[in-house]
């Protein structure tokens, strides 16, 4: 845990500094258990790179994707876009539940 004397910007940048563990318990994971099988939404918004990768990256973890780009949003997607994103969310929800 990072020290709080080392300041909120230090503290942030270890969410960071763990992609290359959490990359590495991922993959064994996968390994281990194989690939997510219940529903998984792969989001992002239009005006973020990510966003158009987030299906193909999330497939190579679940197998059961759903992959929706978020119009008008970049990174903070539900605020940027809010009655899109809980729309999205509920018609998720309801197709993951049938």
């Amino acid at each position: 845990m990072p020290s709080p004397s080392r300041g909120p910007g230090t503290a942030s940048a270890e969410l960071y500094r763990a992609f290359d563990h959490d990359a590495e318990v991922n993959k064994a994971a996968l390994a281990r258990d194989g690939k997510l099988t219940m529903p998984v939404l792969a989001t992002g918004g239009a005006g973020h790179d990510y966003a158009a990768m987030a299906g193909d990256m999330m497939r190579e973890h679940a197998d059961d994707v759903t992959h929706t780009i978020v119009p008008d949003a970049g990174h903070w997607v539900a605020e940027e876009n809010p009655g899109f994103f809980i729309s999205m969310l509920l018609d998720f929800d309801r197709a993951a539940r049938n």
